[in-house]
């Protein structure tokens, strides 16, 4: 698979968790967005070795939730 879409499959996590998170918590989209980019969570994400980018948002969330 190619980085561009590993690249795509990561953003659409980002979408999907902010979304989520937001529901989630009662907190606006922006605000989720910001503690989501912001986090150790989201840099792993991007990196793309790791694969996060793989398991969806709800692993994505569940692991911001233990990183930051």
């Amino acid at each position: 698979m190619s980085d561009d879409i590993k690249l795509f499959c990561a953003d659409l996590v980002l979408a999907d968790a902010i979304t989520d998170m937001a529901e989630a918590e009662g907190i606006t989209k922006t605000e989720a967005r910001r503690r989501l980019i912001t986090s150790k969570a989201y840099q792993v994400l991007y990196k793309l070795d790791t694969g996060i980018w793989g398991y969806g948002p709800d692993y994505f969330v569940d692991l911001y939730k233990k990183v930051g």
